[in-house]
């Protein structure tokens, strides 16, 4: 039995660090963790006999008869603790502090001075740190206890001075920074009046670094936080110099003479006169142990690397952090380049907004936890830029965040501080960014300013187009920007070159000046040319994209705007054209039409007869009715021109009548092989060609031929994925339609299918929703055969790659497969329940089929014609254009089936 110690004891304190934000982001994982918290302490208390007197909050207290009882108990804790999976990814770390004196005992419980002095030593420790007091250590002389002097230290409402020890051994930390005391260890770094959010990365890089190199310089764009990790960084490792931290402020000095200056004031001495004072510095420090964090170099960078340079040489046992927008070019000096702050999370809130939060909680204003969204919004459009977000959070006292977010495209109006007090050069975020900008030459400037005419990644051919320079001066010119931490490089799945791209917020301020020169409009023709022969270069396939076509979809998009606002429709239809296929991708299906309207407006003929062809397929890929009417108009103004790409309406007309007029479908299938054999034409416009005739067979129920047209086609090398999507989804779906299980399975088992389907795949992660249409069929035909567990699985697996923003038609075509699923699991009531009003969504003729296909089985009406009597309704339903409105329904159905299944999409 544990018996409550009195008179003399040793008590332990603990508590957890940071559980006030960790509350706040997770708080169902740390209800479950605290709860681990809890038993873990008690565990190890009650097994050297502690006794546990509070448990108040998030805080734990024991008392022990004696000390070396209390340090047992802490360390065992803290073994554990420290190896613990916490739940939900979070960290918890337990701060713990001993002292040992008299208590006052009332009614049951402790009070008095010793309680109070045990629990200011709890508050200065870190989590994972046991601190002991000096009277603890002296109990314990002798205990073989590794005990670690910090010295003597000032506790707040504490009289006098507390000599603190912190307890070591196996299993344990024992790197931490300065103790959160008064008066600790020499340091000249800015005290911060605001909590440090995030980072936990970088630190752990930079203290990494800074372990195996005497000089660790922060890069990065103004604004990104490198002070304020520099300072954490040196505060942290603050312990391991007996002589002291110091900051150096280079910020404010006007050039180089001023630099010796500047670390003679930092290290706190007065200069002699006659002597070189870089000379005096090296001398004071001589063989002293400190950690010099030298901010803000980039402005004397020449002068602040022989400095360092010289210091290192004569001073051996200092070690540097330096800040600069590029590295200092020292020899051993390690660079770090510190990113932006992460906008995106897999678990909880993104590492941008909980400082966004943090800064308007410390402000005094609130936000709504529903602006959370748009909160994320705020900090992806801000790049992630620590002092971007906290100028903005600055403003929520004022606006709330959506108004904020409204306001973004004029940031430098926006973000000029929200404070009284100024902040020095970094008061707003232009002025940070003009800093840099200022401190380019002139064609560096030139450069920045025209590359910022491109809104996404761009690559070395573009960049040198848009330049109008020689690859290998655009080369240097970029590379020269990138040192300097205005240009970021980045690799794209899509091309095996290194892409280049600018910060948003850079990119702005640069097109400003931009304007501003007045030489914007022959910088923004260059590109939109590019752009241009980019996308021409990549064969058109209707309703796909190409890697090019994603790779370039930004800056089409961007360069359209410069000729639609000139009126320049000779480039624009150019450019239309070229963009057709990302208006689909990135389902901008009204934006394309009114610019496809526009450009074919020009006057010539063979461009417009191509805008109103392109314009088809957007039109049909988007379900309007003007799919008919421009692909009419295309072959209208191509009449008398034997252009090889007619095939492209007559293909559109082609699914305009594929369930309706069969002798139409029959004269334009003629008409697009015609123009398709055109020596200009691509030859895989044949294919796509005999796609769509195989669903017209499978129609009318002659799936043999559909099979026989298939097979010569569908493993043509290089086939276009969405054309041989197609293709094998009508060899399976024909299959399948026939109830030929053989031929299901022969196709199911064909190892040629499986890397067609990861690069499918790999395309639908990518937003090609298009690519489903197989999926669907795939499912259907598993769950034909019996195996509808695995047939659910995989469709729950696709729609878990979809974002929530999708294609209108891809829940319908998802739909189908279930539906096929329910009639092989004897649920026909349910497959018809999925289908109503439900397939005239489908996305192409193969689902259209697969979905009618299954609404006539699912009602008991198997027929292998599907166009006999009998679906004459199903017929007039699919030429309704209501898909956008009925669109929301097959949402709701296709989430309730997965619900009903206990599937998850996630």
């Amino acid at each position: 039995m544990v018996v409550r110690p009195s008179g003399t004891a040793s008590f332990l304190f603990t508590d957890v660090e940071g559980s006030t934000r960790l509350w706040q982001t997770h708080p169902e994982a740390m209800t479950e963790a605290l709860a681990r918290r809890d038993a873990i302490l008690r565990a190890a208390i009650n097994d050297v006999g502690g006794y546990v007197f509070s448990t108040a909050g998030d805080a734990f207290a024991a008392a022990f008869a004696r000390a070396g009882a209390a340090v047992q108990a802490a360390t065992a804790a803290q073994r554990t603790l420290q190896a613990e999976q916490w739940p939900g990814g979070i960290s918890l770390r337990v701060r713990m502090g001993i002292h040992t004196g008299e208590a006052v005992e009332r009614d049951g419980d402790y009070f008095g001075p010793t309680l109070n002095r045990g629990a200011r030593v709890m508050s200065a420790a870190h989590g994972g740190q046991v601190l002991v007091t000096g009277t603890t250590a002296r109990v314990l002389d002798g205990s073989g206890i590794a005990l670690v002097d910090l010295g003597e230290h000032l506790l707040r409402d504490i009289d006098g001075a507390e000599q603190l020890f912190q307890i070591g051994g196996e299993g344990l930390s024992t790197a931490f920074p300065p103790l959160r005391t008064l008066g600790s260890a020499k340091s000249s770094l800015p005290s911060q009046r605001s909590s440090f959010v995030g980072r936990d990365d970088e630190i752990a890089r930079a203290r990494g670094l800074l372990g195996s190199s005497r000089l660790v310089t922060l890069t990065g764009a103004g604004g990104c936080g490198k002070t304020r990790l520099a300072i954490e960084v040196a505060a942290r490792e603050a312990f391991g110099f007996k002589d002291g931290t110091v900051f150096v402020d280079l910020a404010r000095i006007g050039g180089d003479d001023e630099v010796a200056e500047t670390f003679a004031n930092a290290i706190d001495f007065a200069p002699e006169p006659g002597r070189p004072i870089d000379q005096q510095v090296r001398s004071r420090i001589g063989a002293k142990q400190m950690l010099l964090v030298v901010d803000n170099c980039e402005h004397v960078l020449d002068e602040i690397a022989e400095q360092i340079d010289a210091l290192l040489n004569a001073c051996p046992n200092i070690r540097i952090v330096a800040t600069s927008r590029e590295a200092l070019d020292v020899d051993g000096e390690k660079a770090l380049r510190v990113p932006s702050m992460g906008v995106e999370s897999a678990d909880g809130r993104p590492a941008a907004a909980l400082l966004f939060l943090e800064r308007v909680t410390e402000s005094g204003a609130q936000v709504d936890p529903a602006d959370d969204g748009v909160i994320v919004e705020i900090c992806r459009r801000l790049d992630g830029l620590p002092l971007a977000i906290e100028l903005a959070a600055a403003r929520t006292g004022v606006l709330s965040p959506a108004q904020i977010l409204e306001r973004l495209d004029d940031r430098f109006t926006l973000l000029t501080g929200g404070r009284r007090r100024t902040r020095g050069r970094q008061q707003t975020l232009e002025t940070a960014i003009a800093w840099s900008y200022d401190l380019l030459d002139a064609d560096e400037q030139d450069a920045l300013r025209r590359i910022s005419v491109m809104p996404a990644s761009f690559d070395l051919d573009l960049a040198a187009a848009v330049l109008a320079r020689t690859t290998s001066a655009t080369l240097n010119l970029l590379d020269s920007l990138a040192s300097r931490s205005l240009l970021h490089t980045t690799r794209d799945d899509h091309s095996p070159q290194l892409r280049y791209r600018l910060l948003e917020t850079i990119r702005a301020y640069a097109h400003d000046r931009l304007v501003e020169q007045g030489d914007g409009d022959a910088t923004r023709e260059r590109h939109a040319l590019r752009i241009v022969e980019g996308l021409d270069s990549a064969a058109f396939m209707p309703l796909s994209t190409r890697p090019e076509h994603r790779l370039l979809a930004d800056d089409a998009l961007a360069a359209i705007d410069w000729p639609h606002a000139n009126g320049d429709t000779a480039l624009g239809a150019q450019l239309v054209c070229a963009a057709s296929t990302i208006f689909i991708a990135r389902g901008l299906f009204d934006k394309g039409m009114i610019l496809h309207e526009w450009a074919a407006t020009g006057e010539d003929t063979v461009m417009r007869s191509k805008v109103y062809a392109v314009g088809a397929i957007l039109a049909m890929a988007g379900g309007t009715r003007g799919m008919k009417r421009f692909a009419e108009r295309s072959l209208e103004a191509a009449a008398d021109l034997p252009v090889p790409w007619r095939s492209h309406p007559h293909a559109v007309l082609m699914v305009q009548n594929v369930f309706v007029d069969s002798d139409r479908f029959v004269e334009n299938l003629r008409l697009g092989r015609e123009a398709g054999s055109h020596p200009e034409a691509d030859p895989l416009l044949q294919h796509s060609l005999d796609s769509q005739e195989a669903a017209w067979l499978i129609w009318h129920g002659d799936r043999a031929a559909a099979i026989a047209i298939v097979e010569q086609a569908r493993w043509v090398p290089d086939l276009e994925p969405l054309i041989s999507m197609n293709l094998h989804g009508a060899h399976l779906l024909a299959h399948l339609l026939a109830g030929d299980r053989a031929g299901i399975a022969v196709h199911l088992r064909d190892p040629a299918i499986s890397p067609l389907r990861a690069g499918w795949m790999e395309s639908v992660r990518r937003g090609e929703h298009w690519l489903i249409s197989y999926e669907a069929i795939r499912a259907g035909s598993v769950g034909f055969l019996g195996d509808h567990d695995r047939a659910r699985r995989d469709l729950a697996d696709v729609i878990a790659l979809l974002n929530v923003d999708r294609m209108p038609g891809v829940d319908a075509d998802l739909l189908g497969a279930f539906a096929w699923i329910c009639i092989g699991a004897g649920e026909p009531e349910r497959a018809v329940e999925l289908l109503d009003d439900t397939w005239s969504l489908a996305r192409s003729p193969n689902t259209s089929i697969l979905l009618i296909a299954a609404e006539q089985h699912a009602r008991g009406n198997v027929d292998r014609d599907l166009s006999v009597a009998g679906s004459g309704e199903i017929v007039r339903r699919f030429t309704m254009s209501e898909i956008v409105q009925r669109e929301q329904r097959t949402r709701k159905m296709l989430e309730s089936e997965l619900a009903r299944l206990g599937l998850s999409s996630r």
